[in-house]
């Protein structure tokens, strides 16, 4: 599913959610493109907007994606993952120099 027929699809849905100040979309940096998260935080299709409203709560806006299998979290930088992981209590076992990791 391409980016401008999700939006399509889901603008309505995301008009209902709260507005959190922060969350717009930021055009994408220096090779840096969305990265979506299919392996430890998707979510079924049912537990899509609780999973958004969680990431809400926990001060990390994340929206979720449709993939293959589920739903799964789009970060938009890599900054945004780790506030999101930092957040859940997760980190990254492959982090990278300034990735969240289990020592910070």
């Amino acid at each position: 599913m391409g980016e401008e027929e999700y939006e399509r699809l889901f603008e309505a849905e995301r008009a209902s959610l709260p507005k959190v100040s922060g969350s717009s979309v930021k055009p994408y940096g220096a090779g840096w493109k969305p990265l979506v998260d299919d392996m430890a935080f998707e979510v079924h299709s049912e537990e899509r907007m609780t999973a958004i409203k969680q990431a809400q709560d926990m001060g990390v806006p994340t929206d979720y994606v449709k993939t293959e299998t589920g739903w799964a979290p789009r970060f938009e930088s890599r900054g945004h993952r780790n506030r999101f992981l930092k957040a859940s209590g997760n980190f990254d076992r492959a982090a990278g120099y300034g990735d969240h990791t289990k020592q910070n």
